[in-house]
């Protein structure tokens, strides 16, 4: 496992992503997934306080699922936990959270669901742009100030609001950002496409500007909801939704390269596109999903997976290795 140090914290540069436990997830896959994830070397878990409510129940199922499996094994101190807060009511977007009442709330709520004193990078989920960053870069400092969490994030943040956050911590000795949450898969697609105008992705500008400013990335959707990996087996075997999100020309082109390349180095698809992300020249980590074990077996083997320069610009670019994002 190769690890991405934040603030002297190393970090699996593979990521579980739990965003369907306890829905599409039962608790016993689940817990045997988490089982399987660290004994192949995973240190880190990313949930969000969000990540259940819009089932029937409106529950943060996979924060208690987490939270239950954590107190089973007594591990906590072996892992590293990834929650989001500030997220808007399900389903309405016009409602913004990011007062300092709804942050500390929702903190406070992941604690105690989770079980624990402290998570390693609480992040907030969306951004309010009506709402001052002097304000929010306040509330966050006094969430590490108090040991709740010992570093921040934003995830789905532009990146003028991210400069903006950046300087006035420094300049007031506040808690600066320790990296960002973005959509980034070697695939190709649009908010647009994907449906949620709320959600910013890596563009080739977006990159250009990461690896400048030196802001590591998690990368979610990094498997593209599957677009390479069932991909290679045929195009009937996508989706209905990963048609509409990534099924263009461009993405067909990549995954050429992308099946040559697994081909070349006798490992999976999958394996290729996630080390596509974990050894890029921005510092980055990889936040997957997978819906059984045997899908996460496949994604982990990643872990073993080293990828030059070149490979990766090929993978994006193809022979030209053009600036990829």
């Amino acid at each position: 496992m190769r690890y991405l140090k934040l603030n002297g914290i190393d970090f699996s540069k593979l990521v579980m992503g739990t965003d369907y436990f306890g829905d599409r997830i039962g608790v016993e896959t689940a817990f045997r997934m988490m089982d399987v994830y660290t004994e192949m070397g995973g240190n880190t878990l990313d949930t969000a306080r969000v990540y259940g409510v819009w089932t029937e129940a409106g529950l943060s199922y996979s924060e208690i699922l987490i939270g239950l499996w954590m107190k089973e094994r007594k591990n906590r101190d072996r892992l590293l936990l990834s929650t989001k807060g500030g997220h808007f009511p399900w389903g309405h977007p016009e409602h913004r959270r990011l007062d300092r009442d709804s942050i500390e709330s929702d903190i406070n709520a992941s604690l105690k669901t989770l079980g624990t004193d402290y998570v390693d990078i609480f992040w907030l989920h969306r951004d309010d742009e009506d709402r001052p960053v002097e304000e929010i870069c306040q509330t966050l400092d006094g969430i590490v100030k108090s040991g709740k969490a010992r570093q921040v994030g934003v995830s789905n943040w532009r990146r003028h609001r991210i400069e903006a956050f950046q300087a006035y911590a420094g300049q007031e000795g506040l808690t600066c950002l320790a990296a960002s949450q973005m959509q980034w898969s070697l695939a190709y697609t649009t908010p647009k496409l994907q449906g949620d105008t709320t959600q910013y992705f890596m563009t080739p500008e977006e990159y250009q500007w990461y690896c400048g400013y030196g802001l590591p990335v998690f990368g979610f959707s990094s498997q593209a909801k599957g677009f390479f990996a069932k991909g290679a087996l045929g195009i009937d075997h996508l989706s209905e939704r990963a048609r509409h999100r990534y099924l263009n020309e461009e993405n067909l082109q990549k995954l050429e390269r992308v099946k040559r390349l697994a081909c070349d180095k006798g490992v999976s698809v999958t394996s290729i596109v996630l080390a596509y992300i974990t050894c890029n020249q921005l510092p980055a980590a990889a936040i997957f999903s997978s819906s059984n074990v045997e899908q996460l077996r496949d994604s982990m083997q990643a872990a073993d997976v080293v990828l030059s320069p070149e490979e990766v610009a090929y993978l994006y670019g193809g022979e030209e290795g053009k600036a990829h994002g």
